[in-house]
């Protein structure tokens, strides 16, 4: 794969998120074109995005969860095996609601200062294929990660309420 050449592989809201490149020389490099072509606005693009589509990814991950936590319970599993499973469904359902979000977002983070495209007009070139690209990558990511996070919580919060810890993040 190619290298992008100077300001194409835009670094964004590098102080908030993950930068879309590795940190390193390259890194300061492109972060140095960004603030020379765009300014200090131009690293921040898309972040408003992320903002916006944070909300829905946890509340569609949280309902995935509770709902294969709800159906799967009924099976009589262990609880480690039921919180991995549910969390696994969780992550499976938060990657394939908001993988056209992500893809849309990166494509407008790439975007130059002046080719203003919107979000119908990538979703137009992209197709739902497009939209889907990879997609299997994401959830092999992100369904081991939510199964972990939820059986964690789970173990978390079954020990401190044995050590009698009450309050709103147990109930």
């Amino acid at each position: 794969m190619a290298q992008p050449r100077a300001g194409e592989g835009r670094l964004r809201y590098p102080l908030i998120c993950k930068p879309l490149l590795a940190c390193g020389p390259a890194s300061s490099h492109e972060l140095a074109v960004v603030l020379r072509e765009e300014g200090l606005a131009g690293v921040y693009s898309g972040l408003g995005a992320q903002l916006v589509g944070v909300a829905p990814e946890k509340s569609v991950k949280f309902f995935a969860y509770g709902l294969a936590h709800q159906a799967l319970a009924t099976l009589g599993l262990t609880s480690l095996t039921l919180e991995l499973l549910a969390g696994t469904a969780g992550g499976i359902a938060q990657c394939v609601v908001t993988n056209p979000l992500e893809i849309v977002k990166i494509q407008l983070q790439l975007q130059k200062r002046g080719q203003k495209r919107c979000c119908m007009d990538i979703v137009k070139k992209l197709g739902v294929r497009g939209l889907y690209e990879n997609v299997a990558v994401t959830i092999a990511r992100d369904g081991p990660s939510a199964a972990i996070f939820f059986a964690a919580y789970a173990w978390c919060k079954a020990y401190l309420a044995g050590l009698g810890v009450q309050g709103f993040p147990l109930d």
